[in-house]
């Protein structure tokens, strides 16, 4: 199962169709839109919230 999925995502990104912004976020290919104004921004912030949970994480586990 594992390889067909992974067959499936990379003959996707190699082969399929251009796939519009809309239809990317609905078939979860994205997390979210944003205007490309606030794209640096918005990037850090995820960026810190994933480093924010994973110092978490590592520090529940000792």
């Amino acid at each position: 199962m594992g390889r067909l999925v992974c067959n499936h995502a990379m003959r996707n990104i190699l082969g399929a169709n251009r796939v519009g912004a809309d239809e990317a976020l609905r078939i979860g290919l994205l997390d979210e839109i944003v205007a490309p104004e606030t794209l640096v921004r918005r990037a850090v912030e995820v960026v810190r919230q994933w480093n924010f949970a994973q110092s978490h994480m590592v520090a529940n586990r000792s």
